[in-house]
């Protein structure tokens, strides 16, 4: 006899199923179906003792999503302020220096490769580079502060793709994010 503590709950007995609204009964028997799972209380311990690395990696794929979720948690108790705070930080800066580098590394050959399906002809990227590079600093300051807008992901990867000094990059989404 398998215990329920170890690997789960094994039935022993028959199972009658009555569908609704139907004349017909189904029986099965379930005295091999053993459940080789985790109980709800084990889920709520592992939560439990990794919420702030599930918050990061939430954070990091998700963003705004989870750190409001964050704050409910905050507000709920179930969290503390600090490293919650840095948890989500550290997150934020991760992830927008990995949308750099995927344009620094990958933007330009991508548009200049798939570009004209959705109407980045050259001609566009030459405009779209000469604005960026003559307004790069207040095109940051804003799209992080304002979370781009949701065109941040959009923002981030063409500072890349533009080369924009990674100290200056680096600096402005630093500030930003502790903002």
């Amino acid at each position: 006899m398998y215990s329920s503590a170890f690997i789960g709950l094994k039935i022993v007995y028959p199972v009658r199923y009555v569908a609704p609204n139907c004349r017909h009964t189904v029986q099965r028997e379930l005295s091999h179906g053993v459940y080789y799972g985790m109980d709800f209380s084990q889920i709520i311990a592992f939560f439990e003792a990794s919420k702030y690395f599930l918050l990061f990696f939430g954070t990091f794929f998700e963003g705004t999503v989870v750190m409001m979720a964050g704050g409910l948690l905050l507000q709920a108790g179930e969290v503390n302020l600090a490293p919650l705070y840095i948890t989500l930080v550290a997150s934020d800066i991760a992830s927008d220096m990995c949308w750099y580098v995927l344009g620094y590394w990958g933007a330009r050959p991508f548009l200049m490769r798939w570009g004209h399906l959705f109407g980045a002809t050259p001609e566009v990227i030459a405009m779209i580079e000469g604005r960026f590079r003559r307004y790069q600093t207040s095109i940051l300051i804003i799209s992080k502060l304002t979370m781009g807008f949701g065109c941040a992901v959009v923002t981030l990867t063409v500072a890349g793709m533009l080369r924009v000094p990674f100290a200056l990059y680096a600096t402005i989404t630093v500030l930003g994010s502790l903002v």
